[in-house]
């Protein structure tokens, strides 16, 4: 029989502090093998489409779908694309950034709101850095619903709805709220992908680079992010 008195029942706060202390990863993607094994197959994907796109205009499953489902488009389907691209818009997304920032700048959550500037930051850069270097012209097979301008590849309403979901995550991954974030998260920023390709302003391969840029930006930063928000975070 053991004279020692029991531990006291760790508090959640100290649950979290002990998943997130160096030295344990909170996370299999914080693992580095397994981290770099996931940059290598997202890079070799978005490799991929990114040499089809600066070869030739379209890949062979680019032109299919924007005619199927331009042939199937409806009045409702027209004007519920089109809200979801305009909630996807870059001054509604930087105006969600900035409440994001100004919420955590009042918690005094500076550190947290430097890894989210750097995080959505670093992706608009990186988009706008592609789509100059790329100057893929948008899908010319119709009339589109809204006029656009600029180059195509990658998609920046899907990247940038795609990071900031990625950064949800990685703020929430520890607390109740990771199940809920991932489903409404994942089906907005899907949603948006296929808006875009339904209104008939991107390639699907512009979407799915879009994606590949995202997560990959988002598993390079892990470390970086992963110690700035998961700290702070309550279950």
């Amino acid at each position: 029989m053991s004279l020692l008195p029991p531990d006291p029942d760790p508090s959640p706060r100290a649950d979290i502090l002990a998943q997130t202390r160096p030295g344990r990863p909170n996370s299999r993607l914080e693992r580095p093998v397994l981290r770099i094994a996931v940059m290598l197959i997202l890079a070799l994907v978005l490799g991929w489409l990114a040499q089809a796109a600066w070869s030739r205009p379209a890949l062979g499953f680019d032109v299919g779908p924007l005619l199927w489902l331009h042939a199937h488009a409806t009045p409702l389907l027209n004007q519920t694309m089109l809200t979801l691209t305009t909630l996807s818009d870059p001054p509604e997304m930087a105006a969600l950034l900035a409440l994001a920032l100004l919420a955590l700048g009042w918690k005094r959550l500076f550190a947290q709101a430097a890894a989210l500037f750097l995080i959505a930051g670093g992706a608009e850069a990186l988009d706008l850095l592609l789509k100059e270097l790329f100057h893929r012209s948008r899908p010319a097979l119709w009339t589109t619903l809204i006029p656009e301008d600029g180059y195509s590849f990658p998609s920046g309403h899907a990247m940038f709805t795609a990071v900031l979901l990625g950064a949800a995550l990685v703020w929430c991954w520890n607390t109740r709220w990771r199940l809920a974030v991932l489903l409404v998260g994942g089906a907005f920023t899907v949603l948006v992908g296929f808006s875009r390709v339904y209104i008939g302003v991107h390639f699907p391969s512009d979407i799915l680079a879009a994606w590949c840029l995202a997560a990959l930006w988002i598993v390079l930063l892990l470390p970086l992010a992963g110690r700035w928000f998961q700290p702070r975070l309550q279950p």
